[in-house]
């Protein structure tokens, strides 16, 4: 895959969006070593200093909806890669973050858009590798490097994620999103903890009992009722 790199981007989203609607031959990574305006879910900011893995796959795919889980599929082949190069113990805390215990080390943002009547997955990834986590983000943020002791090869880590982050897009747009579930259920953090998930200014608060199906996150009430969630941000945990 052709891989675009930038000492310095706004946000490796922002670069591959724009290259989309010029026409730029599908699929590519976009990389960059720093991002000014980096940001996350629902539009919130994201340190991106050097030795941090910043990086944006742009593909194309049947439709939205065909793999709208697309940030949990992503974030399992995270974990995955990482777990089998490092040996740490990684958990996915719903919709499309990864904890190292209960810090943060890794944010997925899934988006797509339409361009000459077909549809365009971009799929960014924000990994902690060798930069440093500073002052009150050390309570809820961790890095690779702050765990294992030693700085990682970036250039491999991007190339590997890279390369199978697009075969696990191509697989859930075309298998669908069942072989994925195991694993995800198997390493998903926070199950059993009481939440709240917070959704358009709407808050439900429940105790996680799993993934669906369709990767919507499963809360048991306090009367034991389960419902469904299938957007939103968990807020308190």
């Amino acid at each position: 895959m052709e891989t675009l790199k930038f000492q310095s981007a706004p946000s490796t989203q922002r670069v591959a969006r724009e290259l989309v609607l010029t026409g730029h031959t599908l699929p590519f990574a976009v990389l960059a070593d720093t991002q000014s305006e980096g940001r996350g879910r629902l539009g919130r900011s994201w340190k991106s200093e050097t030795g941090g893995l910043w990086l944006t796959i742009a593909a194309l795919v049947p439709s939205a909806s065909a793999i709208s889980p697309v940030a949990l599929v992503a974030a399992s082949t995270v974990a995955q890669i990482i777990t089998t190069d490092t040996a740490l113990n990684i958990g996915v805390k719903w919709p499309n973050d990864l904890l190292i215990g209960r810090r943060k080390v890794c944010g997925v943002l899934a988006e797509s858009l339409i361009q000459f009547n077909k549809t365009v997955v971009l799929l960014g990834v924000g990994l902690n590798v060798n930069n440093r986590v500073h002052g009150s983000d050390l309570t809820r943020a961790t890095s690779l490097c702050e765990e294992l002791g030693h700085r990682l090869n970036l250039s491999l880590l991007a190339s590997t994620l890279i390369e199978k982050i697009h075969q696990d897009i191509e697989l859930l747009a075309t298998d669908g999103f069942e072989s994925f579930l195991p694993w995800l259920r198997s390493h998903l953090v926070l199950a059993g903890e009481v939440i709240t998930v917070e959704f358009n200014g709407e808050r439900q608060t429940g105790r996680i009992v799993g993934l669906s199906d369709t990767g919507s996150l499963l809360l048991a009430g306090s009367d034991d009722t389960v419902s469904e969630v299938s957007a939103g941000t968990v807020e308190s945990w």
